[in-house]
Order: structure tokens, then C-alpha cells, then sequence
């Protein structure tokens, strides 16, 4: 007993005077760095992708959301206090069962806390009742933050000094502002990584960052591929940026090959394909061989006495004994022989699916089975295919213009754009507008561009819906006559991706280029008149009859009611009527005899005041088809003293509108009418300092893209953008909408922050509207735009980011508002 006494460990009591000094801080920094406390404490999975630069403030935001920053120790400095601050985003399932229906959808639950080292108190900094204080948490730790997210993250390009971009080759023209910065670390990614995203607002010089970074990287076999009226403007400013580079566009194969011939004279070459070329071919058919069906049977020669297990079959079957081949076909009833459809290039046969297709590809080698169809479609040949095969490594770098528009799974175009990324070993997508709402909008992007993401997500082994099902929303909906129930994606993107999007991301704001004069955007409520004010009512009323027949579910029938909401004010003197799929009438509404209606006296009296500020005028209408508000709003600014035009798309090609637009602002154009998409992409009116949305646009990619036409460098005037809309109809839901979805759009690319992480529309544009309109909920446009402005405002400058200052700009005066040697464009 003693000797068992002794053995036992001797406790000493610490007095209060004796303790170890442990510094709490230390203390838990040194047990985050160990893997197996970070992923008990943190929920850490794996290592995380390095950003290429340093993030955004909106971008810390999403870090601290997605987990990525949890772990950090930063410091209030207003308080006086150390913060360990943690984050992370759970999906939830919300069911709504009402018998008979069942209908569940999921929701993002975003939580970020701290715990203060000092006083051992936890402070909830979002997710909750009343736990919104992520603005002030940024702003008192900003610069503590942004050190602590470089130190964990560890961006590739931290530092870029003006000698930096001061030791880039030669250019036509200088960069401006933040364009050197962005020019280096596009060089460095090239040259080290290979694959590059380069995000910015419209105006901010994308053209001249994705030419002078792909020049500077010493790639001077340049394919470009964009949109088809932007195709000479991006020869254009080939040529004022890259010195004695030849710039030409491709529109066939021996276009290509003639730039060839250019690359072998040692010249820089720039080809520039459309979309449309590069996806756009000949029809195809399946492309099979016809293979005998082969059946064996013993044909034996006189005097033979084999047996059928002594042939040798791997000799041409031919019998042991006479050489007689022994091999017969299957044949049909009339004794011709049957062919099996067999692959052309290893001969394996086919079999066909249930509805009597063959496969798209060869089970055994993959041989894509497909080809021309003779006499049938256009003849000509897919650049894309043409590029990927034929000229297979002659091209050293590809820059994709508008990224955006190829998110789609199935499109000839995002397959063109994959075909020619996968050929061509440098790519840099460009892009204004990121994220559309959906997880699905930005997988090709990240597969393109990120490493980390292909690894993870490929998609031969179905990464496109794992990635949604993992980082997107899904609501799952079954009714009574239903066997199984229906699956549709809602939009809303996971905070965990922006590591990825930070891996290759290059994000550059306007006012990080030059000084531009302010930007005000805001809604115009117009009262409508008693009349009119009733037949709103009464549709309105109607619509909510016919949703509720519908379960609110946005097939074609809603999405017609919604439509017919929207253009009904703007289109009364016409009237209304609604049909559904089978011919039934859903909803009817007599015409108006007024001779002119509020919202139209008041665009006339706007577009009077400002072209008497030397202001011309932009307006976008949306519905433009049968019953053309375009010619009617024409008339009655002409009627008012104004000269006023409309560009139509079936009168002017996309290659031919920036040559029109030019001869009408030379004539001296005061208003310009056109829909907001034939403009959306590429065009700069500088000419055109005030916009007016006189119908709102379902889109948000469109009207994020028409609303910033004017809001470029050179433009020397305050830009105003009015939004047009009735009081109390859906156009003001619709615009409440999507200025919500604008800043939630911009939150992904670390550009908006406002009162925190603002959450997503609920569904569709139209989806969200429908089911607005079904409830009969009222929200105002106004206090959304503000929130936005406040939003885009909060991110101006960049953390931890000391960049040279912006330049401003002044453009020549024969640019007649259109920009054409602007440099930065």
C-alpha cells in the first residue's frame, strides 16, 4: 500500500499569484493550427484554394460566411478588444405540408460569431433575430481583417508596385488606375496558372486588361471569342493596344488559316470569332457503319470430319482441315443478310436505347458518332470543332468575351466554349455580370478557370448537378395526381464558393480606373389615372383568380399573366387578352380611349427637361412586338419638339449598330428608343447621359447591362437612370425585385455589402412575381434602389490594397459619344 501511495502523482495546488501566464489568443491560435482541432471546432474539410489577390471588403464578407476565415483572430480597435471569429452556412429543408400537397424548398442559414478573448463573452454578428451588425463589424476591423484574411490565405499577388507596371512591354496606349495592377497580376496568372477570370463593371476596360495581360504573359497568338456586334470593336482595340499586331476577324476556316500565314511572318495576330461561328455548322446525323450480323455454323469441305470445338477462330475462322471459312450472317425473312450498326472506327456493335436511338458516342473507344448530313442545313464548318482539331496548338492564348452567356448545360454556344478552352492552353473569361441567380450559372465559368473546381466537380462523372445539389437551392413540389415529385432549382448561390471564384478572380471597379462624374439611379411612381387605376385592379384581381386555380406554379400559363401585368398599363389604348396552351381565355381587358396616358406625359415631360440641359435621352422599352409602344412613343415626342428615333432589331444588324448609332447622334438625335437587349452588350453611348427605363425588363442580367450604357470612361455629365413604373401595379413589384436581385448579384462578386448579406429572390424574376401578385404583398422600389446604392457605395475601397490613384479622363470631342480611342476602353 505504501509502495501504490507513492506511485501516485503528487497534485500541487497553483495559487492565484503563481499562475502561467497564457496569453488567451495565443493560446487558441496555436491550437486552430492544428488540422484536427480545425476541422472538430471549424467544420474545416480541405485545404483552400490560394486567391490570386487580395480580397474585396464584400468579399471578406462571403469569406467569413463560407468558413473559409474562421479561425482568425482580429482587432476591434474602437473597443480595445481581440475577436475569434467564426463563420458558416447550413442548407435547411422548410416543408409546407398541406394535405394533399407537399412542397418543401431549402434556404441558406448563414451564422458568424466571435468570441471576444478579453472579456470570454460571445458576440453574434449575423444570422438571427437582431444580430445584424456585419457593417459595423467591418468597419471597426477592416484593415485587422483584411491583414488576417492575407495571412490565412495567402493571395499569389499581394504586392504590385508602380515599378511593376512600370517594367510592362510596351503598349499603344497606357493603363489607367487600377488597369496596371490588373495588367500584372493577368501576366502572372498566365504565365503560372493558366486559367483567368477578370471581372469589372461595365466601362472599366476589360478589353485593353484581357489584351495588354495575354501581350504581357508573351502570348502573341491571341483568338478571341464574343458576341457578333462586337466583333470589329474588339479588332479595334486589338489594334490600339498590342503594337504591329494584326487583328482579323474570322468568319470561316480559311480565315484562320490566313492568320496562320500572318503568325509565320512573325506578326502578333488577334482572330476574332463570333459566337455564332464558332458554334454554328452543317446538320449532323448518327454515324454508324453497317456491320453484318455474324452467326457461326460449321461449313465443312469434303472429307472434313471437325467438330465445332476444334475451330480456331483466331486465324479468319477458317476450319482446321479445308480452309472453308465458317462464318454466316443473320438474315431477314426474304434471306438478305441483316446489318447491325457498328462504330466506324472499332467496328464494336451498337445497340439502341428504348426509343430506337443509337448512342451519342462508342462504348468502347468514345468516338463521337456523329456527322454531316448530306443536302440538308447550312454548309459550313464549326470554327470551334475547326480550331480544336485543325489548328490544335497553334493558338496560345483565349480570351472569352461576355462569359456570362455560356452558362448553360446543353447550348451550342457554352459547348463551342468549352470545346475551344479544352484546346487551347490559356484562357481568360471575361465578365460584367457573374452571378444570374442560380448555382448552375456558374459552373462553366468555374470549370473553365479553376483547377481545384475540375478536380472536384468533373463533369463526365456528373458535376454539374452535384455542384448545384451541394451550393444550390432546390424546391421539391408533389400534387395528388403526381407519382413522382417534381424537382426545380430556386436561385440562390452557397458563400462557399468565393474561394474558387477568388482562385483565378480578378475584380476591378470603375472608379478603381478613373473619376467619373456621379451616378443616381431611382424610381419614377407615376399615379395612374381613375380609369386606368380600375383596369389594373381588376386584372390584377383576375390574375390572383387564375393563380390560385394554378396552385401559384409558373408554367406558361402564369408566365403569360405576369407579361400581361406588366406591358397592360403601358399598352391599355390596345387592350388585353390572355389565352392559355389549350385556346381557353385566362384574363381580358377592354382598350382605353384616352389619347394619352400619366406615365407617357410624364416621359415627355422628363425627356423635355433634360434635352433642355443639353441631356439626351435613352429609353428602353421591352415590348416591342405586335402592339409597339416604340412607334407611339415616338410620335408623341415628336409631337412634343423632340427628335426622337428607334433602333429596331430586324432593321439594323448587330454589325451594323454602332455604324447607325453614330449617323443618328451626328444628326442630332435627342431621344433614342430601342429594347434594352439590341444595347445590353458591348455599346457605349456616352451621348446619352440620362436613361430611362420606361418598361422594366424580367432580366436582371439585361437590365444590370442596359442600365450602365452611359456610365463609361469619357462620360463628362451626372448620369440619371429613372425607372419608370405605375404606382400600385406589378411593373413597381417587378422593379422592387430586381434591384433586390441586383445587390445580391453583386455580392458575389464582392462589390455590395449594404446591411449585410443580402439574401436572393425566392425564385424566377417572374416566379417571385407570380407569387407577389398571388399574396397580394406590396413592396417599394425606391427603398430597395437606396439599399443598393448604399450597398455598392460600402465596398469603394479596396482593404489592404494601397493601388496608384485613378486618372481622370477626357474625351476627344470628335467621339461623338460613342468610344472609339479612349484609352482604357
Amino acid at each position: 500500500m505504501q509502495r501504490a501511495e507513492a506511485a501516485r502523482p503528487h497534485r500541487v495546488a497553483l495559487r492565484p499569484d503563481r499562475r502561467l501566464p497564457i496569453d488567451p489568443a495565443s493560446a487558441a491560435t496555436a491550437l486552430l493550427l492544428l488540422p484536427q482541432v480545425r476541422r472538430q471546432v471549424l467544420g474545416e474539410e480541405e485545404d483552400l484554394p490560394q486567391p490570386l489577390l487580395p480580397p474585396r471588403v464584400g468579399h471578406l464578407a462571403l469569406l467569413l460566411a463560407s468558413g473559409a476565415l474562421s479561425g482568425i483572430v482580429v482587432r476591434d480597435d474602437a473597443r480595445g478588444r481581440r475577436l475569434l471569429v467564426r463563420g458558416s452556412t447550413r442548407k435547411r429543408e422548410e416543408t409546407d405540408d398541406l394535405p394533399p400537397h407537399r412542397k418543401a424548398q431549402e434556404r441558406f442559414y448563414i451564422d458568424i460569431d466571435a468570441l471576444d478573448l478579453e472579456g470570454w463573452e460571445r458576440l453574434k454578428i449575423y444570422g438571427g433575430a437582431g444580430s445584424d451588425h456585419l457593417t459595423s463589424f467591418l468597419e471597426a476591423t477592416r484593415e485587422s481583417l483584411a491583414a488576417a484574411a492575407a495571412r490565412r490565405l495567402r493571395p499569389r499577388v499581394a504586392d504590385i508596385s508602380p515599378a511593376d507596371v512600370a517594367a510592362l512591354p510596351p503598349l499603344v496606349r497606357s493603363p489607367l488606375g487600377m488597369q496596371g495592377p490588373a495588367v500584372v497580376a493577368l501576366r502572372y496568372a498566365l504565365r503560372k496558372l493558366g486559367r483567368v477570370l477578370v471581372v469589372g463593371e461595365q466601362g472599366c476596360g476589360k478589353t485593353f486588361i484581357a489584351l495588354a495581360g495575354a501581350y504581357a504573359a508573351g502570348c502573341r497568338r491571341i483568338l478571341v471569342m464574343c458576341p457578333p456586334h462586337l466583333a470589329e470593336k474588339w479588332a479595334r482595340e486589338a489594334r490600339m493596344t498590342i503594337p504591329g499586331v494584326a487583328a482579323i476577324v474570322c468568319r470561316r476556316p480559311q480565315d484562320l488559316e490566313r492568320a496562320r500565314e500572318a503568325m509565320n511572318r512573325g506578326r502578333p495576330v488577334v482572330c476574332i470569332v463570333t459566337r455564332e461561328a464558332a458554334k454554328l455548322g452543317y446538320e449532323e446525323r448518327p454515324a454508324t457503319v453497317p456491320l453484318l450480323d455474324p452467326r457461326w455454323r460449321h461449313v465443312p469441305s469434303q472429307g472434313c470430319d471437325c467438330k465445332l470445338d476444334t475451330l480456331d477462330r483466331t486465324r479468319a475462322h477458317l476450319c482446321r482441315c479445308g480452309g472453308r471459312r465458317l462464318v454466316d450472317v443473320a438474315r431477314h425473312a426474304d434471306g438478305t443478310p441483316a446489318r447491325l450498326p457498328a462504330c466506324p472506327d472499332c467496328f464494336t456493335p451498337l445497340s439502341r436505347h428504348a426509343g430506337g436511338t443509337l448512342p451519342p458516342r462508342c462504348p468502347r473507344c468514345g468516338t463521337r458518332l456523329l456527322a454531316a448530313r448530306a443536302g440538308v442545313g447550312p454548309r459550313r464548318y464549326p470554327l470551334s470543332r475547326y480550331v480544336a482539331r485543325r489548328v490544335k496548338g497553334v493558338f496560345q492564348c483565349l480570351i472569352i468575351d461576355e462569359a456570362h452567356e455560356y452558362r448553360s448545360a446543353e447550348s451550342l454556344q457554352a459547348a463551342a466554349a468549352m470545346r475551344l478552352a479544352g484546346a487551347i492552353p490559356r484562357v481568360v473569361c471575361l465578365t460584367g455580370t457573374l452571378l444570374g441567380g442560380y448555382a448552375s450559372h456558374l459552373y462553366n465559368i468555374l470549370f473553365i478557370v479553376s483547377p481545384t473546381f475540375r478536380r472536384r466537380f468533373d463533369r463526365r462523372e456528373g458535376g454539374r448537378a452535384r455542384f448545384v445539389r451541394e451550393y444550390g437551392l432546390t424546391a421539391v413540389e408533389q400534387r395528388p395526381w403526381q407519382a413522382r415529385a417534381t424537382r426545380q432549382p430556386l436561385p440562390g448561390v452557397s458563400p462557399a464558393v468565393t474561394p474558387w471564384l477568388l482562385e483565378r478572380g480578378v475584380y476591378l471597379r470603375l472608379d478603381e480606373v478613373v473619376r467619373l462624374p456621379p451616378l443616381q439611379e431611382e424610381a419614377v411612381l407615376v399615379e395612374p389615372s381613375p380609369e386606368l387605376s380600375r383596369a389594373i385592379a381588376r386584372l390584377h384581381r383576375l390574375a390572383r383568380e387564375r393563380l390560385g386555380e394554378r396552385g401559384q406554379r409558373l408554367g406558361s400559363d402564369a408566365t403569360a399573366l405576369m407579361h400581361a401585368l406588366i406591358s397592360y398599363p403601358d399598352l391599355a389604348w390596345a387592350g388585353e387578352e390572355v389565352m392559355d396552351a389549350s385556346g381557353a381565355l385566362l384574363l381580358r381587358a377592354a382598350p382605353l380611349d384616352n389619347a394619352s396616358f400619366p406615365k407617357e406625359e410624364a416621359l415627355v415631360g422628363t425627356v423635355r427637361e433634360e434635352v433642355a440641359k443639353g441631356r439626351p435621352c435613352l429609353v428602353y422599352v421591352t415590348y416591342t412586338g405586335s402592339r409597339d409602344v416604340a412607334g407611339r412613343l415616338q410620335r408623341l415626342l415628336q409631337d412634343a419638339g423632340i427628335k426622337a428615333d428607334v433602333l429596331r432589331a430586324d432593321a439594323v444588324p448587330p454589325a451594323r449598330r454602332e455604324a447607325w448609332l453614330l449617323s443618328r447622334m451626328a444628326q442630332g438625335v435627342q431621344a433614342l428608343i430601342c429594347q434594352p437587349r439590341l444595347v445590353a452588350l458591348g455599346l457605349d453611348l456616352i451621348a446619352f447621359p440620362t436613361i430611362i427605363f420606361y418598361q422594366p425588363d424580367p432580366d436582371p442580367f439585361v437590365v444590370r447591362q442596359a442600365a450602365r450604357r452611359s456610365y463609361r470612361i469619357g462620360q463628362q455629365q451626372p448620369v440619371r437612370v429613372l425607372y419608370f413604373a405605375y404606382r400600385g401595379s406589378a411593373q413597381e413589384l417587378l422593379l422592387a425585385i430586381l434591384a433586390r436581385k441586383a445587390a445580391a448579384s453583386l455580392l458575389i462578386e464582392g462589390e455590395a455589402l449594404g446591411g449585410g448579406l443580402l439574401p436572393l429572390s425566392e425564385g424566377d424574376t417572374l416566379a417571385e412575381l407570380a407569387r407577389l401578385v398571388a399574396q397580394g404583398v406590396h413592396e417599394d422600389p425606391r427603398e430597395h434602389l437606396r439599399q443598393a446604392a448604399e450597398a455598392a457605395a460600402w465596398a469603394a475601397r479596396r482593404a489592404g490594397w494601397d493601388g496608384p490613384a485613378p486618372e481622370a479622363v477626357t474625351p476627344p470631342a470628335s467621339s461623338l459619344g460613342v468610344q472609339m480611342s479612349l484609352p482604357g476602353l
